[in-house]
């Protein structure tokens, strides 16, 4: 067996639908004989990219940079299978196992590497981003940029961060992941708010100033009207807060 040139093959990760089988290349038993070609190699590492970009918004280029001319088996009718350790996201230089079965039996198993290479067009910063600043429109640029080493979780619609907001400072021509936006609070620090203290059937209410910004469901402090006494109650809505006592 001696290694192949390399080939570059692209794929449109957007146009497949469905996850690829675990079986991803079968034999031709039409073709009598004991040599798997490298074609049938490549076209099962292709089907297993395939498998593992489906729905992503990228690119996909597959180059294979070590895989046999041929390996001698026992007979036709085989399939072969693409072990990559499990690997979900493949992305940079890959090495993998590639068996060859004849139904439940691996005949043999042959180590195969490829390198996979994504682009897509990405959000980045058209400008400084302030901690906590919801983005507008035009705060947001869309770069078609190399995806291999990004994290995965980087944005390709404004929508997604138009109605969310920073968590941090972001720098000016700074990628944008989902990890870098929160949804925005219906309560915000300072705002005017009822609190209800709730014991049993009986429910009291009085005017509090939301002392931290706070979703639904979140525990927030507040503080009485004309009071100095601190009180944690869990938001209700964008005007209300409770606390519930035993």
């Amino acid at each position: 067996m001696t290694g192949a040139g390399s080939i570059v093959m692209v794929i449109v990760a957007a146009a497949l639908n469905g996850f690829a089988s675990s079986v991803l290349h079968a034999g031709f038993p039409e073709r009598a004989g004991s040599f798997v070609p490298r074609a049938a190699m490549q076209d099962a590492i292709m089907q297993n990219v395939q498998a593992r970009t489906t729905g992503t918004p990228e690119d996909i280029a597959v180059e294979f940079t070590s895989v046999p001319d041929s390996i001698r088996v026992s007979g036709s009718g085989y399939t072969l299978h693409v072990d990559v350790n499990g690997a979900q996201r493949l992305r940079g230089n890959v090495s993998a196992m590639l068996e060859v079965r004849f139904g439940d039996r691996i005949e043999c198993r042959v180590p195969v590497s490829f390198t996979v290479r994504t682009h897509a067009m990405v959000l980045t910063a058209s400008k400084p981003l302030g901690q906590h600043a919801t983005p507008a429109p035009e705060d947001v640029t869309a770069q078609w940029l190399d995806t291999t080493l990004l994290p995965s979780d980087f944005l390709v619609e404004a929508g997604s961060v138009t109605s969310m907001r920073t968590r941090r400072m972001i720098a000016k021509g700074s990628v944008l992941y989902a990890s870098l936006f929160e949804s925005l609070p219906i309560v915000m620090h300072g705002d005017a708010v009822t609190l209800k203290v709730r014991r049993g059937l009986v429910v009291l209410s009085m005017p509090a100033i939301a002392k931290e910004d706070g979703r639904k469901g979140e525990i927030i402090t507040v503080q009485k009207l004309g009071a100095h006494e601190r009180i944690r109650a869990k938001v209700e809505d964008a005007r209300t807060v409770e606390l519930a006592l035993q």
